[in-house]
C-alpha cells in the first residue's frame, strides 16, 4: 500500500471514529466513577496526566485508565500496569464512551478521533505555566489557533494561582467560572523528594532549552562559546551537565548535541526518547539553565538558582501583558559563555542573589506549596461529576 494510500485510509478511520463517538456518546450512559487519561497527543506517559493517574490508582473511590495512542507505550505500560487501554481499541473505546471524566494536557487532540460528548465532563490539566504570550494575548492568531479557542470552551481548567487562572482565562477568553486553583498534579513528587543544599548527592546541572518553530534547538549560543573550556570547567568543579530538548524538536536536535556528546563523558543526553518524565531530572538538578521555558516554573518548587540563557529569546515570543521580565526570567541572565560560567562559579560557592526574587515569583505562581495537588483534582472531578 502506497504512503498516500495509508493516509487516505487512517483519515477515513478517523473520520469514522468522530462519527461513531458523537452518536454513541449521545446515547451510552456514563459512569461518575470513571476517569479516563491521557496526554500529549496519547503519546507519552508523564507530567501532570501520568502523577494524576498514579495517584489515583491509590483511591478506591474512582477507576482510572491511562489511555494511549502508541502501540508501543501501551505495550510497555500494560506489563506494569492494567488500568491501561489503547485508544483505539474496542476496551479503550469503550471505556471512553462510558467515562464522565476525560483527562487531557494539550487539547482535543490528545483523544484524536473521539468527540466529546455532552455528558461529559472534559478536564483540561496542562502542560506547562506559560511564559510567553498565546492566542488572544498575541497580536495575530492563525486558523487552527482559532478553531482551538472554539474547542477550549468545551473544557474546565485547573490552574496554579489566582494569578495564572487569570492569564489563562486572557489566553482563551474563557470564564474564570470555568478555571479551578488546584496546582499541578507534576509538582507533588517535586515538594515530598525536594532536598535543599549540601542533601543533594548527585552535583549536575540540567539545561533544558525550549523549541524553536521549525528549527533546530542550538546549544550555547554564544559567540565565545568553547566546548572544550566547557567541559575543563566540569570535571574541574566535578559536575555533569545533562541536556533535555524540548519533546517538539528533540529528534531535528539531536545532531547538536551529537558533536557536545562525544566530547566528554560528563555531558549526556536526556531527551525525551532517554527520559520521558523530565520530573526526575529536575529533583538530581542543582543549577537549572534554560531560556523561554516554563520547566523554571516547576523549578520553583525546589528553590534552586536558575540560569537564562537570553540569546534569541525575543524570537521566541513575547511576554503576556501582565508580566515582567525579572518575573520570567528570575536568575541570573546571560548572554555569552563568559556570563554563564561566571555565574555558575557564584552559584557553587554559595551565593544565591536571586533567592528573594524566586520567592515571590514562586508564591505569585502558586496558591498551594505542598503535596496535595492530585488530591484536590480528585475532588473537583468528583464535585464536577
Amino acid at each position: 500500500m502506497s504512503k498516500l494510500a495509508k493516509k487516505i485510509s487512517l483519515l477515513v478511520k478517523i473520520l469514522l471514529f468522530y462519527v461513531v463517538t458523537f452518536v454513541l456518546g449521545l446515547v451510552i450512559p456514563k459512569r461518575k466513577d470513571l476517569v479516563v487519561i491521557t496526554a500529549s497527543k496519547g503519546k507519552y506517559y508523564n507530567g501532570n496526566a501520568k502523577a494524576l493517574f498514579e495517584y489515583l490508582l491509590t483511591r478506591d473511590d474512582l477507576e482510572a485508565y491511562y489511555s494511549t495512542s502508541k502501540k508501543e507505550l501501551f505495550n510497555k505500560l500494560s506489563k506494569e500496569e492494567s488500568n491501561v487501554i489503547y485508544h483505539y481499541s474496542r476496551k479503550g473505546l469503550w471505556l471512553f464512551l462510558r467515562a464522565r471524566t476525560v483527562c487531557i494536557t494539550h487539547g482535543h487532540a490528545d483523544f484524536f478521533g473521539f468527540f466529546p460528548s455532552l455528558w461529559q465532563n472534559w478536564v483540561y490539566l496542562g502542560h506547562g505555566i506559560g511564559t510567553k504570550a498565546r492566542l488572544f494575548l498575541r497580536e495575530r492568531m492563525s486558523l487552527s489557533e482559532r478553531i482551538q479557542t472554539i474547542l477550549s470552551r468545551t473544557c474546565v481548567y485547573i490552574a496554579t494561582s489566582d494569578f495564572t487562572r487569570y492569564l489563562l482565562c486572557a489566553t482563551y477568553h474563557i470564564k474564570a467560572k470555568k478555571v479551578f486553583v488546584t496546582g499541578y498534579p507534576r509538582t507533588d513528587v517535586l515538594y515530598k523528594n525536594r532536598k535543599i543544599g549540601s542533601e543533594i548527592t548527585q552535583h549536575n546541572i540540567l539545561y533544558a532549552p525550549t523549541h524553536r518553530e521549525g528549527g533546530v534547538t542550538q546549544l550555547f549560543p554564544f559567540e565565545d562559546f568553547n566546548i572544550s573550556r566547557l567541559t575543563e570547567f566540569l570535571r574541574s568543579k566535578g559536575l555533569s551537565l545533562n541536556v533535555r530538548f524540548h519533546p517538539n524538536n528533540y529528534k531535528k536536535s539531536k545532531r547538536e548535541i551529537g558533536t557536545i556528546l562525544n566530547s566528554s563523558k560528563l555531558i549526556k543526553d536526556k531527551s525525551p526518547d532517554v527520559v520521558e518524565d523530565p520530573q526526575d531530572l529536575l529533583l538530581s538538578a542543582e543549577v537549572l539553565i534554560t531560556d523561554f521555558s516554563s520547566v523554571s516554573r516547576d523549578y520553583l518548587f525546589l528553590d534552586r538558582p536558575m540560569i537564562f540563557i537570553m540569546n534569541g529569546v525575543d524570537d521566541l515570543g513575547k511576554l503576556p501583558a501582565p508580566m515582567r521580565p525579572e518575573f520570567v526570567f528570575c536568575g541570573y541572565q546571560v548572554r555569552t559563555y563568559e556570563e554563564l560560567e561566571e555565574a555558575l562559579r557564584e552559584i557553587l560557592e554559595g551565593k544565591d542573589r536571586f533567592a528573594e526574587l524566586r520567592k515571590f515569583v514562586r508564591d505569585l505562581t502558586y496558591n498551594y506549596f505542598d503535596d496535595k495537588t492530585s488530591m484536590r483534582v480528585v475532588e473537583l472531578i468528583k464535585e464536577l461529576a
